[in-house]
């Protein structure tokens, strides 16, 4: 099986990439980790002449995201299984929460909303909630599914919720992400290895 896993920032690739690189060393299927720019707003062309080069079976979008609702808690992992963003396109992401839930009993599920920037606001976020019904909000990841839906590569994405969409946003973002991703890590170590055992999460349409 061949893997491309993306992600915006170096504090939150390198450690996967370490954690990965020490867990799936001995292995026959191919694992690609690439950097993609923050808020994914240049560089899309790159990416999907990436897709056509490398030809991966799976793409997996990872990283942190903001709580949006009170269900989710910091260090929760969120497994959205719909992606929105401001225009209100929509697309499927993953499996049934069904699915997720058997594999995975302590991760979360629902809607993740990507958005163009930082939300830092806590009417924001409450506009957020309340208009696009997410649980929670990043900055890549729809733009990283489309582009894989326009190449025919299945997309998941799994997130770590680092802090909670408001007026503390940065100073939490700061204070919790070396512990968000080091949760984040053994999760995709998790995520990977069931994938690997029975590609069940993956949604192919």
């Amino acid at each position: 099986m061949n893997i491309l896993i993306s992600a915006a920032l170096n504090r939150e690739l390198d450690p996967i990439r370490r954690t990965l690189d020490s867990v799936f060393y001995n292995t026959t299927n191919s694992l690609s980790i690439i950097k993609i720019p923050k808020g994914m707003n240049t560089a899309t062309s790159d990416f999907s002449n990436l897709l056509k080069k490398k030809r991966p079976d799976l793409c997996i979008n990872t990283g942190t995201a903001g709580a949006l609702s009170d269900d989710l808690r910091l260090f929760d992992l969120f497994f959205p299984t719909e992606l929105v963003n401001k225009e209100g396109e929509i697309i499927l992401c993953g499996e049934n929460p069904d699915t997720v839930s058997l594999k995975f009993p302590h991760w979360k599920s629902g809607r993740l909303y990507t958005s163009d920037k930082a939300v830092e606001s806590s009417a924001e976020k409450v506009s957020l909630l309340t208009e696009y019904r997410a649980q929670a909000v990043d900055m890549e990841a729809i733009k990283v599914a489309r582009l894989c839906r326009a190449a025919g590569v299945p997309c998941l994405a799994l997130k770590v919720i680092s802090d909670t969409a408001d007026e503390q946003t940065k100073i939490t973002f700061k204070r919790n992400l070396d512990r968000a991703i080091e949760i984040l890590c053994e999760q995709m170590v998790n995520l990977i290895k069931g994938l690997l055992t029975k590609g069940d999460l993956v949604n192919i349409g």
